[in-house]
This record gives C-alpha cells, sequence and structure tokens, in this order.
C-alpha cells in the first residue's frame, strides 16, 4: 500500500552504487516516476500460484527489513536465499538477519570473498535446514562455509 517515488535524475549518467547510495536521501524521495512498494509475502500471496524458489537480497543494509516482509513464503516456500552481509560494519543487522533464519530453520553459510566496498562485506546463503543434501553440495563443491562466523579467508 506504499509508493515511493524514483528522480529521473538518477538515471542520468553511467549507474554505479556509489551514486545511487550517496544522491539518496529522504528529501529526495520525490519524483517523476512513482513505483508500488510492496512485500515479498505480497508478490507471492496464495492463490496466486506462484513460489518463492531462490530470491538474492543486496539492499545495501536493509535486506533484513525485505526478511520481515517474506516470513509466509519463507516458511511455506522454503526457498534458497542469498543475501550480502556485513557482521562488523552493520552488527544489529546481520543478527537480525541471522536470527531470522534459525528462527526459519534455515542454515547460514557464509561465502569467504569480499562483496561490497566495506571491508567485512560478504554474501551468505540460507538454505533450509531440510534440504541436506543441498547443504553437503554446498559444503563440498562450492567452498562455502557452514558458519556464519569468520573463517580463513575473511
Amino acid at each position: 500500500g506504499t509508493v515511493g517515488y524514483y528522480p529521473k535524475s538518477m538515471d542520468q549518467g553511467e549507474g554505479r552504487i556509489t551514486l545511487q547510495i550517496t544522491s539518496w536521501d529522504a528529501d529526495r524521495n520525490r519524483g517523476e516516476s512513482s513505483y508500488p512498494i510492496l512485500t515479498i509475502d505480497d508478490l507471492f500471496l496464495d492463490g496466486t500460484g506462484k513460489q518463492l524458489v531462490f530470491a538474492h537480497l543486496d539492499m545495501e543494509g536493509v535486506e533484513h527489513l525485505a526478511l520481515r516482509g517474506a516470513m509466509v513464503a519463507l516458511a511455506r516456500d522454503r526457498p534458497i536465499v542469498a543475501v550480502e552481509t556485513y557482521e562488523a560494519f552493520l552488527p544489529e543487522v546481520f543478527n537480525e538477519t541471522r536470527a531470522v533464519f534459525e528462527h526459519l530453520s534455515y542454515r547460514m553459510f557464509v561465502v569467504d570473498e569480499h562483496v561490497g566496498g566495506i571491508k567485512d562485506g560478504r554474501n551468505a546463503v540460507a538454505v533450509p535446514r531440510e534440504r541436506t543434501k543441498l547443504v553437503h553440495l554446498l559444503t563440498r563443491v562450492t567452498g562455502v562455509t557452514p558458519s556464519y562466523r569468520r573463517t580463513g579467508a575473511w
């Protein structure tokens, strides 16, 4: 039920994340284009025939808010979810993200590669605990570590 506004000026020039982050503030949440703001649960309502299978959330520190709006879909569909995390830089966000996954009986894996512009930025992959073959595959084949604690390459 919420509407956001996007200024055309943010579409000018070459796109890059620092342009978007440094250009955005509450006063600029006005613009020539509007768009509806929906939760993930809204997009995958019962009766739509849609199932959430995989989600990658790279939302500059508000991934936990998106997860709050996805609790029904996560519990029902049990998708694999990738999120960008910053354990030291954004500890409250990191802990809330981890808590959501623990509450829903997901196992959170950290990918040991640097992401984003912050030194401790890492992607995490959350997998439902009952997907044991996938958990094993992630551990063995992809180099993902079965932990949200810092490991070798950190």
